[in-house]
């Protein structure tokens, strides 16, 4: 009804959220749906943050589908590198790193110590589904970061620092 009035779908709060963030932040699918059909922005950002970045973090598949659907930007990079795709990899989601690959996110961008999303994986221990979508995707297992480590460095160090 709010919006059949004419309410703005891009007026912020104080902490300048969206209705859109607000609605991703909350888990709701059909209100985000509602809000872009309705014409708000896909794209829109609290410090860099948009609405995909929020829905990779809490690993909600039907809103990053929703998101892509609306043609949110697939690469946006945070200060230090960050991407939807690296947080999802931080935070074990395979299948939105699955769904954001097919989608076309690049597997070559780095945070701001080289890290790449393979090298990300690679230091962690337990998703070696996404070390494959990774690489079927066309990730370059010998890429280092700043250090000089490689992917493979990275991997088998993981396991000396938790093992």
């Amino acid at each position: 009804m709010l919006l059949e009035e004419g309410a703005d779908t891009e007026q912020n709060d104080v902490d300048g959220c969206t209705p859109l963030l607000l609605a991703v932040r909350q888990n709701n699918v059909d209100m985000v749906t509602l809000l872009l059909s309705r014409g708000a922005s896909v794209d829109a950002s609290i410090n860099g943050w948009t609405a995909l970045y929020f829905a990779a973090k809490q690993g909600n598949d039907p809103m990053v589908a929703t998101l892509l659907q609306f043609g949110t930007l697939i690469d946006p990079k945070l200060d230090a590198g960050w991407t939807p795709l690296l947080i999802a990899i931080d935070n074990d989601c395979d299948s939105i790193v699955a769904q954001l690959l097919d989608a076309g996110a690049r597997t070559d961008s780095k945070l701001s110590d080289g890290a790449t999303p393979l090298i990300v994986a690679a230091g962690k221990r337990e998703n070696d589904s996404i070390l494959r979508a990774l690489l079927s995707h066309g990730a370059d297992p010998n890429e280092k970061d700043n250090d000089g480590d490689t992917v493979l460095l990275t991997r088998i160090g993981s396991f000396r620092r938790e093992g």
